[in-house]
């Protein structure tokens, strides 16, 4: 009681425990189901500790309350053998997992920058009485022969004696693997081992692809994000794993980087991964010889829904700067139904403030519209069409005669005119804020007020997509004519 010894050697001292080597490894989770014990032994550096012929003893300690964690420590006998290697996993080993979450401390994957990041199952090679295991070369290979990309540690990029090889890539389910390892240890002993193991069977609950629908111009690419949910890796992007198959040949898809080099629409893209299979829709415009259903990407069909879609951290996560906005449901939200697109680096800027012609591009693909005898032709500029579809309804846009007022920034006074506008009504000023807030299609800024709405700020894109959510989910479905 009141022992504070932090260290192993602090405590086996204070019980008088002798022996001749000791360790300990810590997982900060519980041993359901044997995964804090599991956890210990996927992780390389951990699992040499555990696996090591000399260790004799083992203690297990265990808490299920918080904080959960399991520990084990370990006592290791003297031996005056020559030192030897062992391997895991080991040869005929089956039921193999086939990847692993690489967060361990320290971090074998920490030389190429992939801490946390999902890879394969790692395989380490090491030395009783931790010796120093010199690498020359390995190979990894499949049944049918082709080699798996590792990343290798030893101790030439790491403080630890083991060489661990960390297949890049979640292996195969179902597979034998063969190692072919050649190397030595502290002392000059060499090794030349040969040995195989057979990864677990996998069961796929569900495939999806992000986004499920795509608009393309001629000549671009856009490029899809392909998940799999499965009960051996949980949910695994496989982007790269996947196969695609375009229904028209207009349309070309590479590793999940899709294509177009002519104008289509209805195409479909089967994914198939693993015995499961999605598919995505998609249309393409040619910007030089657009036609009336194109142009613009703007149906006139209104989206399909306006529930936030329950994986829309997987959809958030193909753009760089959405993770922990505070519009990113909604975002993810508009990318599902094919509303907004972010920039060729990967990147949607919402806080980037919306012009006119962004705003009505946003607009126009969320709500009902009819297109009926328009002249849709982009001829000087991206908008041409969508500002054809406006003066049909009248809405009250500058950029009809002045283009360059279609790059301006839209405040939230005209925000709140175009509004009404869609809903049929012709206000302006604070007749158009009021009668949004009466209407509830917005809260204001900082409270439901004409001031609290301040017309005067700028929207941003985050903003525009969130005002556009409320929008439709008060019951605004088409454009009106006002």
């Amino acid at each position: 009681m009141g022992f504070t010894g932090q260290s192993i050697a602090d405590r086996l001292t204070y019980v008088g425990y002798k022996i001749s080597g000791y360790g300990e490894v810590v997982n900060y989770v519980d041993n359901t189901n044997n995964s804090g014990i599991q956890g210990l032994i996927d992780a390389p550096y951990h699992r040499s500790l555990m696996l090591d012929p000399t260790a004799i003893e083992f203690g297990i300690g265990i808490a299920s309350s918080a904080p959960k964690i399991t520990v084990s420590n370990i006592g290791y006998k003297a031996s005056s053998n020559t030192p030897t290697a062992y391997y895991y996993p080991y040869s005929g080993q089956t039921n193999v997992p086939t990847s692993w979450y690489a967060a361990e401390t320290p971090n074998p994957l920490a030389p190429f920058g992939k801490e946390g990041a999902l890879v394969g199952y790692p395989i380490t090679i090491s030395a009783t009485e931790f010796k120093n295991v010199n690498f020359s070369s390995a190979t990894i290979t499949d049944s049918s022969g082709n080699n798996t990309d590792y990343y290798k540690t030893d101790a030439s990029n790491s403080s630890k004696g083991i060489v661990v090889l960390t297949p890049k890539t979640p292996l195969n389910p179902s597979t034998t693997y063969t190692v072919h390892f050649e190397g030595s240890l502290t002392g000059g002993t060499t090794i030349q081992k040969e040995w195989t193991f057979t990864t677990r069977s996998e069961t796929l609950s569900s495939l999806t692809a992000s986004p499920s629908k795509l608009s393309l111009q001629v000549g671009k690419s856009q490029s899809l994000r392909v998940w799999a949910v499965s009960d051996v890796n949980g949910n695994q992007e496989v982007t790269s794993q996947a196969q695609y198959q375009s229904s028209d040949s207009h349309i070309s898809v590479q590793n999940g980087t899709v294509t177009a080099s002519g104008a289509v629409s209805n195409v479909t893209i089967t994914i198939t991964y693993r015995g499961a299979s999605t598919t995505v829709s998609l249309s393409a415009i040619d910007p030089a010889n657009p036609n009336l259903k194109q142009a613009q990407d703007v149906n006139g069909d209104g989206i399909s829904s306006t529930e936030i879609p329950s994986d829309y951290q997987t959809i958030s996560r193909q753009m760089k700067d959405l993770s922990g906005h505070w519009a990113e449901k909604e975002i993810a939200w508009a990318i599902s139904q094919n509303l907004v697109q972010g920039y060729e680096d990967k990147t949607f800027q919402p806080n980037r403030d919306v012009t006119e012609a962004e705003f009505i591009a946003f607009a126009l693909r969320a709500l009902k519209t009819d297109k009926t005898g328009l002249d849709l032709q982009q001829n000087n500029h991206w908008a041409d069409g969508l500002y054809v579809i406006s003066k049909k309804y009248n809405l009250p846009l500058l950029g009809y005669s002045n283009q360059s007022a279609r790059e301006t920034k839209l405040t939230r006074t005209r925000v709140a005119e175009i509004i009404a506008a869609i809903d049929g009504q012709s206000l302006t000023g604070d007749d158009a804020i009021a009668y949004l807030l009466n209407r509830h299609y917005s809260d204001g800024k900082t409270s439901a007020t004409i001031e609290g709405y301040q017309g005067g700020d700028t929207l941003t894109r985050a903003e525009t997509i969130k005002f556009l959510l409320n929008v439709l989910q008060k019951g605004v479905t088409e454009v009106k004519k006002s």
